[in-house]
Order: structure tokens, then sequence, then C-alpha cells
């Protein structure tokens, strides 16, 4: 289970009605679970049992975790995308470039045309073409503002559970963007140096 704490509501990951107050600190619990059979009577009292992880990821905000899984994050118990594996007992949901959504319309000469009717595809769209020069940092907000389609997550939540590495990042990537053939040869995004991955562009994708 997961339970975001903050000093005051972090509407990045969720909406002010969600957080609840008790005493200096607001709390918000994705996916609740009946808190008698975890034996607490209220999601404040989840840092107080055995075995529970307090991490700091910003000045203000706190994850509150025991036996965390990334299915504690899910918004919606049957989200919409690909799934892939992130180790022996994770899986993650990714939007895909397929699913979300257009529709066809008429232009103004009357020729078919394809707008955007999902703020998600507009976004991936206009940034396909960018990819390549994207700093990590920018792939980073990619991807993270891709799967906070399906999961409460912020970039400090991603970076505070440690989620992401290279490898991953990568898979992420192809599997937003749909790249289900490149050359084998050139299967890995990310090239040169670490201090030219962090401060340049990826050249391979």
């Amino acid at each position: 289970m997961l339970v975001f704490k903050s000093r005051k509501p972090n509407t990045e990951l969720a909406d002010d009605k969600l957080w609840t107050r008790y005493g200096d600190f607001y709390y918000f619990m994705p996916n609740p679970e009946p808190l008698e059979l975890i034996g607490v009577c209220c999601i404040n009292k989840v840092e107080t049992l055995p075995g529970a992880i307090i991490k700091q990821i910003s000045q203000d905000d706190y994850l509150v975790m025991k036996d965390f899984v990334l299915n504690d994050l899910l918004r919606d118990k049957r989200p919409k995308g690909k799934w892939i594996n992130v180790d022996d007992n994770n899986q993650l949901c990714v939007p895909t470039i397929r699913d979300v959504k257009a529709k066809f319309v008429l232009d103004s000469d009357f020729n078919q045309k394809m707008v955007p009717s999902d703020e998600l595809f507009e976004y991936l769209v206009n940034n396909a073409e960018k990819i390549s020069t994207m700093t990590i940092s920018d792939l980073l907000d990619l991807v993270v503002k891709t799967l906070n389609r399906n999961y409460y997550i912020t970039k400090q939540v991603v970076l505070g559970l440690e989620l992401l590495d290279t490898d991953l990042l990568d898979k992420l990537l192809i599997t937003i963007f749909c790249v289900e053939m490149y050359n084998e040869n050139n299967e890995e995004l990310f090239r040169g140096s670490p201090s030219q991955e962090i401060n340049g562009g990826i050249n391979s994708f």
C-alpha cells in the first residue's frame, strides 16, 4: 500500500478534495484498503505500522509505503494501454499513441484531416519527431506525463521510488510510440558517455 503525505494538498498529484487533513499534514491514499483489515483507524496511521517506510521526496511531500506494488498507484482498476514487466513483482500499464484519441474531419478544402481529440495524443504526436534531440530530463517528463494517464504519479514520485533506469526508460519510449520494429544493432536509445546522456540529446531513436 502507499499513502501520499504532504504539508499542503499536492494538486499535481490529486485534486484538493481527495486530500484529508490530520494535524499538520494532508494525506491521500490512491487505492484505499479497508483500514480495519490492516489494523489502523485512518490513513495517517499507516506510517505507524510495523515495516512501514516513509520517504521524503520534496520539501513538503512524503511517500508512506508498506508492501508497496505499482498497482497501488493506479487511477482505475482497468487501465487502458500495454502492460510491460518492470520486475518480478510489478507491471506497468503504458498508454500508447494508439490508445489515445484523434478524429477524422474535413479541412477547409474538403480533404480528410486528422485532428487530436485527446490532449495526450496531441502531446505525443507533437513530440514524436523531437524525441531524437530531447535531453534525458525531457524524456523523463514525457514518460511521466504519459504514465500519469493511468497512475497517480509525478516526476518527484518516479524519482523518489527509483522506478526508472535507462533500460526501462528505453522500453517505455518504445512502448509509448509503438516502435515495434527497430534495428537490432541500434536497440538502445542511449549512446555516449553518462555526461553526454544527461546534458545532451538522444541521437539514435
